[in-house]
């Protein structure tokens, strides 16, 4: 539901009418105006607003964010389970990156590929 901006064109009142987009068009074609009982209006730009429950970095987001991280961390099948799980059976290792021994020192020092 969306409310949709109108003002009378013969006192100049604004109103609003709440209706789904579907019926948009024929709930503005029903608003009378409210002041004066006049059907001639005109539609006005509106913008519409948002509203996010938890905004990043306010205390709501971070106790909820926690909530999410550590709800299921410790408990069987969790988190952790599941990492060392993943581990277990992936062909990549401990690591999924290689070894860089070429930055200041190692075995391949210097060369160029």
């Amino acid at each position: 539901m969306a409310f949709y901006d109108l003002e009378c064109k013969k006192c100049h009142h604004r109103y609003d009418v709440m209706s789904t987009m579907a019926d948009m068009e024929l709930n503005i074609k029903k608003a009378v105006c409210e002041k004066c009982g006049s059907k001639k209006k005109i539609r006005l730009f509106n913008v519409p607003t948002f509203n996010f429950t938890n905004p990043e970095g306010t205390k709501k987001y971070n106790s909820s964010h926690d909530l999410r991280y550590h709800h299921a961390l410790e408990k069987p099948g969790g988190a952790r389970d599941q990492r060392e799980f993943a581990k277990q059976f992936s062909h990549m290792g401990e690591s999924p990156y290689n070894e860089i021994d070429d930055i200041d020192s190692g075995q391949h020092f210097g060369e160029v590929q």
